[in-house]
């Protein structure tokens, strides 16, 4: 129970039934006739051989959070881990380069209503701070969130 006036309290302090009527009340207006492509694109930089568990989470959570199409841009070898634990999300290899790996982000960025990053990627954080215009969310997820904030914050 969430006393009266704090932040997430409803209407009143009393308790309440948590029934399918109620969380279905929480839930945001999906349409029937809405489909995957209806309901966002969630891009995910994240992963690498070895250090694939962030990703595996990034993509189960965006599938579970609702998002439309979720997708991995990450190394060849994150494949086989990825889809074998989520199926559902896309997958996009980095290309060979570093120049057409930027070309493709910028495509799949553009694509896409939120991005997350994984900050661990260094050669991303500027182009994080340049390149993300005012109508995609971005999140960044990291171990050393302090180096990344002072990319956006002047």
């Amino acid at each position: 129970m969430i006393p009266e006036g704090q932040a997430g309290s409803r209407e009143s302090s009393a308790p309440k039934c948590i029934d399918a009527r109620y969380v279905s009340s929480l839930a945001p207006f999906r349409p029937v006739d809405g489909h995957k492509g209806t309901f966002g694109t969630l891009l995910i930089r994240a992963g690498s051989p070895g250090m694939g568990g962030a990703a595996v989470m990034c993509c189960e959570a965006g599938l579970r959070s609702g998002t439309g199409l979720v997708r991995l841009y990450s190394d060849r070898a994150m494949a086989g881990p990825i889809l074998g634990s989520c199926p559902q999300a896309l997958f996009t290899p980095l290309p060979d380069s570093a120049e057409e790996t930027i070309t493709v982000l910028d495509r799949l960025t553009a694509d896409s209503d939120a991005v997350v990053f994984d900050s661990d990627h260094e050669h991303f954080i500027g182009y994080i701070a340049s390149t993300i215009d005012d109508q995609t969310r971005v999140g960044v997820f990291t171990h050393g969130f302090d180096r990344v904030a002072d990319d956006f914050v002047e």
